[in-house]
């Protein structure tokens, strides 16, 4: 690899990495019939400075190698190198992907990587940075993304114009654990065991709905703890938003009794849709509140939710 002189890499504000020169077997520098368009994958999130960097050129025909360049915005060079390391076929649209390793490489920046010669590909662009600057933007993202899955009466309408849904759940009712078939519908009804309970508040589950998930809250909790206790007050969204976690964590062990619920809500109902689940439905979660359901409308479980233990009272988790 060749690399420019330091002052030379300093006069540039915002680069890009340009892969060109395809070698096709046969032909070096032959046009290729192509039956995919080919990829460029890098990592979205960036290069810390000083760390391996990596990306993949995932292409429709094998070839024998792949050689690129580190071009300025300008087309300056700034470092060409040549891969050989194709790691096998993807699937059968992309019969070969090859590693680009750039990892000498530390100036810091905005980058992309393209390919050109016999084909031509871009990639999104990323950051090559210090790794707290990166992990920085992780982090706000993240919290961000958690706010806006927040339930109940306290939300941010800052994000996404969120409003308080799911208020029923200050008094939610505790049924025993349902059992379902090998398409996940519903097998009979739904059996009272307890209740009422607050399980109000908490994230909504990523999955497709909005029901609510002991594990998954409880781990990403302690991921957003960790993350403030590495590195202190670095992030002001940080702990107000793992508190709210941990609020509503608190309210799912009964004391008292000796038990933790682990869910709130359903996605599925039973396969007639008599008894309906938040995956029937495609609207946003305030909406839940209103539907005017009374006891036995197929809509009951999902305007008044029910509430699942981790297991019995006084029973092992």
């Amino acid at each position: 690899m060749k690399f420019p002189s330091r002052t030379t890499v300093a006069t540039v504000g915002v680069t890009a990495v340009t892969a060109a020169l395809l070698s096709v077997p046969g032909a070096a520098t032959a046009r290729i019939t192509l039956t995919a368009p080919p990829m460029v994958r890098v990592n979205q999130v960036g290069y810390p400075e000083t760390g391996s960097k990596t990306a993949f050129v995932m292409l429709p025909t094998p070839v024998h190698s792949v050689s690129f360049a580190l071009e300025g915005p300008h087309g300056s060079v700034y470092m060409t190198g040549r891969s050989t390391d194709d790691l096998g076929f993807w699937s059968s649209r992309y019969k070969a992907v090859f590693e680009l390793s750039f990892s000498r490489f530390e100036h810091p920046g905005t980058y992309r990587i393209a390919i050109t010669g016999p084909v031509h590909a871009v990639s999104p662009g990323f950051r090559i940075a210090s790794p707290q600057a990166l992990y920085s933007r992780l982090v706000t993202n993240s919290v961000r993304f958690f706010t806006s899955e927040r339930d109940g009466g306290d939300v941010s309408s800052s994000v996404l114009h969120r409003q308080p849904a799911n208020l029923t759940d200050r008094s939610a009712t505790v049924y025993a654990d349902p059992s379902y078939d090998r398409n996940d519908n519903l097998l009979g009804k739904f059996h009272k065991v307890a209740g009422p309970v607050d399980v109000s508040g908490g994230w909504f589950d990523a999955g497709g709905g909005y029901e609510k998930f002991a594990f998954t809250a409880s781990y990403t909790d302690a991921l957003m703890l960790m993350a403030e206790r590495d590195a202190p007050g670095r992030y002001p969204t940080l702990m107000p938003e793992a508190q709210f976690g941990l609020r509503w964590i608190g309210r799912l062990f009964d004391p008292v009794h000796k038990v933790m619920y682990a869910q709130v809500g359903i996605g599925n109902g039973n396969a007639s849709n008599t008894i309906e689940g938040d995956y029937n439905f495609w609207f946003l979660p305030q909406r839940e509140d209103h539907m005017g359901a009374k006891p036995g409308d197929h809509d009951y479980y999902v305007e008044y939710r029910p509430v699942f233990e981790a297991a019995p009272p006084g029973k092992p988790i």
